[in-house]
């Protein structure tokens, strides 16, 4: 009966074990996770004023594109409280605004 009780617990324990590390992977070292690190890495070097052609440059292709009055481009950054960064433009295609996790 004990040997039957640490089996089942042993058994508990490894599934546990094996969730948490299932988690922590899709969080810290997934494509998406790798891509969101670099994407707030690369968003430091953003500046109100810069071209569009300087954004793509240092940022790539967005992920989004929210289409308003003015241009949206959003970047993953896989973090809980905040899906995307954004990048806003003015009407000549400036950055106007950038909402980025620090």
């Amino acid at each position: 009966m004990r040997k039957t009780i640490k089996l089942i617990l042993l058994i508990i324990g490894v599934v546990v074990v094996a969730i948490v590390l299932a988690l922590n992977y899709h969080r810290h070292f997934s494509k998406d996770a790798i891509k969101g690190k670099e994407n707030i890495t690369f968003s430091k070097n953003i500046r109100v004023g810069m071209t569009e052609d300087d954004i793509l440059n240092i940022m790539g292709k967005p992920d989004t594109i929210i289409k308003n009055d003015y241009p949206i481009y959003c970047y993953g950054v896989n973090d809980e409280s905040y899906g995307y960064g954004q990048i806003l433009f003015d009407s000549t295609m400036r950055v106007k605004e950038i909402y980025f996790p620090k």
